[in-house]
């Protein structure tokens, strides 16, 4: 899911969305 949206966005889209899949994951308490 996460690589569509990336790609979908473009390289900026990479960077934003995996900063929020790292506060996502620390909200959630995922690994």
């Amino acid at each position: 899911m996460r690589e569509c949206i990336s790609i979908h966005i473009g390289q900026a889209g990479i960077q934003v969305g995996n900063a929020c899949w790292e506060l996502y994951c620390l909200e959630h308490g995922i690994q």
